[in-house]
């Protein structure tokens, strides 16, 4: 039997997207919901989150568009001084390609990000098996070394 797995993104940027989100889930549309923790709506789509269970919440890293998790100060090869990431894929992706400096400062910044989802609560258990073996899968057959795990929030 084959599952559709409907994933939201950006749950987080918005009290608009947050309750989009939401009433997709509730409606039988939605599966999971990537989680954007520095974004303004993010304490609200927590909440959201902790009161859906049933709702597969992971982390979206937010490395351009975004605001950054550390201060500007912290990090200023990766953000401008108002600690807002380039508002284009490209030019931060050259940034984090060639200057090593923005290498060693995005791997604090991705561990920010990632403390932060982790302070959520959330569970350790991953989605059920068969959207996880889906996951396994799906990034297996492009040859990429990451496998995403989407969790419940509780």
């Amino acid at each position: 039997m084959q599952r559709l797995v409907v994933i939201a993104d950006d749950f987080g940027a918005s009290p608009a997207v947050n309750a989009a989100v939401v009433q997709a889930h509730r409606s039988g549309i939605l599966t999971a919901a990537s989680l954007m923790v520095n974004e303004a709506a993010f304490d609200e789509a927590v909440r959201f989150a902790l009161a859906t269970s049933t709702l597969a919440v992971g982390l979206h890293l937010a490395l351009s568009l975004s605001r950054a998790t550390l201060p500007a100060s912290r990090i200023p090869a990766l953000v401008n001084a108002e600690g807002r990431f380039p508002a284009s894929s490209r030019p931060a992706g050259l940034r984090y390609q060639f200057s090593r400096r923005a290498r060693v400062e995005l791997e604090g910044e991705i561990r920010a990000q990632l403390d932060r989802f982790r302070a959520t609560g959330r569970s350790n258990r991953t989605l059920p098996a068969p959207l996880e073996t889906a996951s396994r899968r799906r990034s297996s057959e492009k040859g990429a070394d990451v496998v995403l795990y989407l969790v419940r929030l509780r």
